[in-house]
């Protein structure tokens, strides 16, 4: 688990990624020496609480230019996942694709509008501080209102996966009718901007500008890699169209009894090979056990305790049926960070499908049909 769960604000979890510590810690220290600049009579202490002030501050605007992006999808019926800050900022995780051009764009823009208010808001704090002549409120207001026009402007940049991309794939979806293609030419424009804001770092580096230079190629180096991911899930959906999960369906699965001791699983375990065990009852699935499960266990508990004290209970599992679309269940447990799903027909288990299987699957396909060759569902 590489984030930290904060719990949830208006209906939405929210979550940091522990690289959030990270830039937390240095833009406070960056901020005290920026407030040393500002005014040198400020004592160390003076100047660090403004510092942290500034940065929770900072990462507060970030948190609402997600919720912007957020709030909008929920209301135009896209579910949210959750919300992420990591090192670069924030991240709202939908739950699948808006439905239309229209909605795609209204999505994107909600949250460089969200940090243009923002930047007004406290355009209008550092006029009433400079009124008033208080100087420490005066120079965090000026720092937030020009990080929040910078934000919103950054993500305006049109390469995905910036808002601007997005905001760019919704223009070119409208014009084409082609959500894949329009996802593909915005795609390809990120890994152009990408590759500008390397060249840039790079010409930074040249210029001794060190921490601004590695800074930039940095996000040029993150932008690329979003957007090559992005062109790669393309590719991965294409091979994938017309493929159910009954397709890649695990049919011999080594099921559970809720009362087998966790000693006798460890056993079978090693002879199975397995990682993921689903516990039925009368065909019922009523939960799972993994890996994870077990290795949480001290070893003198094994004999101690049942399957039923240490399973994933089924109402907190994801589920799907054998005729969802692959590529669909392969989204759902890549977003839930699980590697299984055990799929039921009627209420009743049928088998399993896991990353795995979907790999087995694509390897097997594309040794038969090699690129260029069409396959059974091509």
């Amino acid at each position: 688990m590489t984030t930290l769960r904060l719990g949830k604000l208006l209906g939405i979890e929210l979550r940091l990624d522990y690289s959030w510590f990270l830039i937390f810690l240095l833009l406070t220290w960056s901020l005290a020496g920026h407030y040393l600049m500002v005014n040198a009579g400020w004592s160390a202490g003076v100047r660090l609480v403004l510092a942290l002030v500034t940065a929770l501050l900072f990462f507060a605007s970030v948190l609402a230019h997600e919720y912007g992006h957020s709030l909008v999808a929920r209301r135009l019926g896209v579910g949210v996942e959750r919300i992420t800050l990591f090192i670069f900022g924030g991240m709202a995780h939908l739950k699948g694709e808006p439905k239309r051009a229209r909605d795609e764009f209204l999505i994107a823009i909600a949250g460089p509008l969200v940090s243009l208010g923002l930047a007004a808001v406290f355009a209008l704090l550092l006029r009433f501080a400079r009124l008033q002549e208080v100087a420490g409120v005066e120079a965090v207001a000026f720092w937030l209102r020009t990080i929040n026009l910078a934000l919103a402007l950054f993500n305006l940049i049109p390469g995905f996966p910036l808002d601007g991309g997005r905001v760019l794939r919704a223009v070119l979806w409208a014009a084409t009718g082609n959500l894949e293609r329009a996802t593909r030419t915005a795609s390809r424009v990120g890994q152009g901007v990408a590759f500008v804001f390397v060249a840039l770092g790079l010409w930074q580096l040249l210029g001794g500008s060190w921490v601004n230079g590695v800074w930039t190629a940095f996000i040029g180096w993150f932008l690329y890699r979003a957007a090559t991911s992005q062109l790669e899930q393309l590719s991965l959906h294409e091979l994938l169209r017309g493929v159910s999960v009954r397709e890649v369906l695990l049919l011999d699965c080594p099921h559970l009894d809720p009362q087998m001791p966790v000693a006798t699983l460890v056993e079978q375990v090693m002879s199975s090979g397995r990682r993921c065990f689903p516990v039925l009852s009368e065909q019922r699935l009523v939960g799972l056990v993994t890996l994870h499960q077990i290795k949480a266990l001290a070893r003198e508990q094994w004999a101690q305790m049942s399957v039923a004290e240490i399973m994933i209970p089924a109402e907190a599992l994801l589920t799907t049926t054998p005729d969802e679309a692959v590529s669909s269940a392969l989204e759902r447990m890549v977003s839930a960070d699980v590697n299984q799903l055990p799929v039921l027909k009627a209420g009743q288990f049928v088998g399993m499908v896991t990353r795995e299987s979907v790999l087995n699957y694509l390897r097997t396909r594309t040794e038969l049909f090699p690129a260029g060759h069409q396959g059974v569902h091509g």
